[in-house]
């Protein structure tokens, strides 16, 4: 049986980390995908790394866009 505990209080913002890491487990377990989930979660944290400044840079000027600076 796979349970996933969450704790309460937690705005939604401060639940994604609780939300989305168990994914790769779920996928993995019900053969979705074949990459064990830490290989997953070990790549998917080189490619954010990776690609932080660049994600951040975006961000900012999609920031001042949307409030048309």
């Amino acid at each position: 049986e796979l349970k996933i505990k969450i704790p309460g209080g937690l705005p939604p913002r401060g639940a994604i980390g609780y939300l989305f890491a168990p994914l790769p487990f779920i996928l993995y377990k019900f053969h979705l995908i074949n990459n064990t989930p830490e290989q997953k979660l070990i790549s998917l944290a080189r490619f954010l790394k990776k690609t932080r400044d660049t994600i951040e840079k975006k961000a900012k000027i999609l920031s001042k866009k949307l409030l048309n600076n």
